[in-house]
């Protein structure tokens, strides 16, 4: 009798999926960390945008981060009328992923702005940190701009001329994406 491997082969509704899960209540350990690290009492203050995260990151984000990986983003060089215009497309999902990481948890503005995620003063880093790496478990690759528009922040606040601040630092660290 000879066997194929079709009838080996796991069926496809069979294969595990991460897909509903909230990332940071199905992770003990980082809870235990981010208590650890962070202090109670910040932690308490942190929790629910970890928790609210989590779920996105295991629902809206994924399925989010899948579409746009099938639909990368596109240069569109010319206009319809032949004028060069160098513009970047990316898909709606994408666009939708950069409102959840800069415009809803305020990911790249945080740790420079109060009123982020209702911290009276600035967020620490610390929590900053931890909701990226939850944010990590669905997309990794929107994070590059989104730490690069904090790190320009950050070194644009700490060595850049006064003329430079007043012109880029507030619409870098914006949570209103027609700002940002």
């Amino acid at each position: 009798m000879t066997t194929s491997w079709r009838q080996s082969a796991p069926a496809q509704d069979a294969m595990p999926t991460t897909r509903g899960l909230n990332f940071f209540l199905d992770d003990p350990n980082f809870q235990f960390l981010c208590e650890s690290v962070m202090g109670a009492e910040l932690y308490e203050r942190a929790r629910p945008h970890l928790v609210a995260l989590g779920e996105i990151a295991g629902g809206e984000l994924d399925e989010l981060a899948a579409l746009a990986d099938r639909n990368p983003p596109v240069l569109r060089a010319f206009d319809e009328r032949g004028r060069r215009v160098d513009e970047i497309v990316r898909h709606p999902a994408y666009r939708r992923m950069e409102e959840i990481a800069f415009s809803r948890f305020g990911l790249a503005a945080m740790a420079h702005r109060a009123g982020i995620l209702g911290f009276p003063e600035r967020a620490p880093q610390v929590v900053k940190y931890a909701l990226s790496y939850v944010f990590a478990q669905s997309e990794f690759g929107l994070l590059c701009p989104v730490n690069m528009t904090d790190s320009c922040a950050r070194m644009l606040g700490a060595y850049g001329s006064e003329e430079l601040k007043q012109r880029y630092l507030a619409r870098l660290t914006a949570t209103d994406m027609d700002q940002l």
